[in-house]
């Protein structure tokens, strides 16, 4: 019973330990992520951005870092440039939309 209880104790501290290290990971590649957005982009963008939100006039670079890849990209190819409508489901029944004009993003549709 005795050795029960001793295997016992090790296992939770071991996990305890192996949890604490992930989150320890995570929380240390989220620092170095802020810190090289802050050192790409002026302050507001980088703000932006860190904060998971995009605004007109930032670059399609930008909203990716922001939002991530889109889930589908809708595409208008014309005499001025490229037009692209990028999807982000958000839920079962709800979509955002960016709108890029030749790279920057010139609308936002919820």
């Amino acid at each position: 019973m005795v050795t029960f209880f001793i295997i016992l104790v090790i296992v939770v501290i071991a996990y305890w330990f192996i949890k604490d290290y992930k989150r320890r990971k995570v929380e240390e590649e989220l620092r170095i992520w802020e810190s090289e957005i802050r050192r790409k982009y002026k302050k507001d963008i980088a703000e932006c951005i860190i904060n998971g939100k995009v605004r007109i006039g930032m670059t399609s670079q930008m909203c990716i870092e922001s939002w991530g890849e889109p889930d589908e990209i809708n595409k208008s190819i014309h005499e001025a440039g490229v037009d692209e409508q990028w999807c982000y489901n958000t839920s079962d029944t709800d979509t955002q939309y960016l709108y890029i004009d030749n790279g920057i993003l010139t609308a936002i549709h919820s």
